[in-house]
């Protein structure tokens, strides 16, 4: 992998995309994080009066806050989120596609519109998209989550909507702007995932990405 080079993996929440980013690292030889680690810091160093956005979640418990907001109001809270947090994100970003070492970042704070505008030769993007049916089977598997609903099923109901709300926009800006789609129905495996990823790439990155899995196995 370049030195430089910096890996961004969006979709919705719930899509996968943690999973194939450490799928796409392992391959590629090289570290990932989770732009939700960059959400944490930033709410530690701000307040609610500096920058709202970061903490619209605070109003309330979070299982109670995805219960009792309708998704709508989810939404207008999304984009509030997204607009605060990508400063420091695209900071990041920037910071390893100039100065290395090499990295797979996840989020769903970014959208395709947001990384054409950085317009860095050394980013690639992989944009993870999919099906109601596989949103909402994988949130069931996360029971955890919910158990401190009151209203479980409507918990799931408004945060899959506004799973799909954020879906629908990588697919509109990805369509728009004539880029690839990582589509999926969860069947495949994270390595599957990764070499179908890779495949949307130059051929030299597929090459070198095989090359060290050869290695290494």
């Amino acid at each position: 992998m370049p030195q430089h080079e910096v890996v961004v993996v969006g979709g919705a929440p719930g899509a996968g995309k943690t999973t194939l980013g450490a799928a796409l690292a392992r391959r590629l030889g090289c570290g990932a994080f989770s732009m939700d680690d960059l959400y944490v810091a930033a709410k530690a160093l701000t307040t609610p009066q500096s920058h709202p956005g970061l903490h619209c979640m605070r109003r309330l418990p979070s299982a109670e806050y995805f219960t009792e907001t309708e998704p709508a109001a989810l939404i207008a809270d999304a984009v509030a989120q997204h607009a605060a947090l990508l400063p420091a994100i695209e900071a990041v970003v920037r910071y390893r596609a100039v100065n290395g070492p090499p990295a797979v970042i996840d989020g769903w704070f970014v959208t395709p519109e947001d990384v054409q505008r950085w317009d860095l030769p050394s980013v690639r993007a992989v944009w993870l998209v999919t099906s109601e049916a596989v949103l909402v089977a994988r949130e069931r598997a996360f029971a955890g989550f919910y158990a401190g609903s009151a209203a479980p099923e409507r918990m799931l109901r408004h945060f899959v909507a506004r799973s799909l709300w954020h879906d629908a926009r990588i697919r509109e800006q990805a369509g728009r702007l004539g880029l690839p789609l990582l589509e999926h129905d969860g069947r495949e495996s994270p390595d599957e995932l990764a070499t179908r990823a890779l495949a949307q790439w130059p051929g030299d990155a597929r090459a070198g990405a095989v090359a060290g899995a050869a290695g290494a196995a």
